[in-house]
């Protein structure tokens, strides 16, 4: 996809990057509930974030979208290193949800600061 996007102008680039984290925040957002098919999903969905944060970050002249993409990069840490490693699936059954809610919220929200400054 880099090389696609070599070719297209600066607004079409940071549309396409907006459209791909549109989807990503939706797909995020459709998380339910927890289960560990659910988390794995959300980890795979968190990595394709981080992978998608890189790209806007490097094609990113804005310096206050700058500075969400470093708050979104220091959540998406604070969550994987945190409440989702390998501690969730420690914790009581009845509090595995709300964490799970509260980790996917997180992670959208920084998600969708991103997209305001698209």
């Amino acid at each position: 996809m880099f090389f696609d996007v070599l070719f297209l102008p600066k607004k079409n680039i940071s549309m396409l990057y907006k459209s791909e984290l549109q989807q990503l925040v939706d797909e995020i957002n459709g998380l339910s509930g927890f289960s560990s098919e659910q988390l794995s999903h959300f980890l795979v969905l968190i990595r394709k974030g981080e992978d998608l944060l890189h790209s806007i970050e490097s094609i990113n002249h804005n310096p206050l979208l700058e500075v969400w993409i470093d708050m979104a990069f220091a959540e998406i840490n604070r969550e994987l290193n945190g409440r989702l490693k390998n501690r969730l699936q420690e914790l009581p059954v009845e509090m595995q949800q709300s964490e799970f809610l509260y980790s996917r919220s997180a992670i959208s929200m920084v998600l969708t600061n991103i997209l305001m400054h698209l």
